[in-house]
Order: structure tokens, then C-alpha cells, then sequence
């Protein structure tokens, strides 16, 4: 149970980690203006996180943001299913199984092709 605790914190601080980041680079980026290709939006200190809004929002209809996104959603599914088959007494390759073929085109491709 200890190891569960060290991985939820070690998740934790890489997600406040690279949030800040993000969050400082979008700040100090107003320096390399000139070494953009295109037309970059002047942003003031009081509206980063606008700023950054409007960049994830933007970002989203790229294929790579799908993908990673696409990874996340399985990830998740599967660390659900498998945290639930082994509540029921049952190995938790088992659950990653069904995850897959709940995500898979026999059940969710039914419904959302």
C-alpha cells in the first residue's frame, strides 16, 4: 500500500511539475517574439492563463493532441478495470482485457463509430 502512496505522489508532483513549466514558459516566451514565424499575440502578465487556454484550445484539433489524448483515455480505462477486477478476487490482467474490449470496436465502435 506504501508503493501505491509513493507512485499517486510521484504523479502529483510530475503534474505540478510540468504544469509549471508550461505555465513559465508561456510567461517568458514574450522575449523570442522575434524568432517567430508567424505573428505572435502580445499577452500581459495578468492573462497567462487565458493565454494558455487559448493554446490547448487551439492545439486540440491537431492529430497528435488525439493521439495523446486517445493514450490517456486508455490508460485510464485500463487502470480502472483492472483496479476492479482485482477487488473482485480476479487477476488484473483480466480487467485490461475487458478495457480493451470495452475501448475496442466491439462495444464503444457499436455505439460511437
Amino acid at each position: 500500500m506504501k508503493a501505491i502512496k509513493k507512485n499517486y505522489i510521484l504523479y502529483l508532483i510530475m503534474l505540478v511539475f510540468f504544469t509549471g513549466m508550461t505555465y513559465v514558459s508561456l510567461h517568458e516566451g514574450e522575449r523570442f517574439e522575434s524568432f517567430a514565424s508567424t505573428k505572435v499575440i502580445p499577452v500581459s502578465a495578468e492573462s497567462d492563463f487565458v493565454a494558455f487556454q487559448h493554446v490547448l484550445t487551439g492545439n486540440l484539433n491537431s492529430p497528435f493532441a488525439v493521439l495523446l489524448l486517445q493514450i490517456i483515455v486508455v490508460l485510464f480505462a485500463i487502470r480502472i478495470f483492472s483496479f476492479l477486477f482485482k477487488y473482485i478476487g480476479q487477476p488484473g490482467v483480466i480487467g485490461e482485457i475487458v478495457a480493451g474490449i470495452v475501448l475496442g470496436p466491439s462495444l464503444l465502435g457499436h455505439f460511437f463509430p
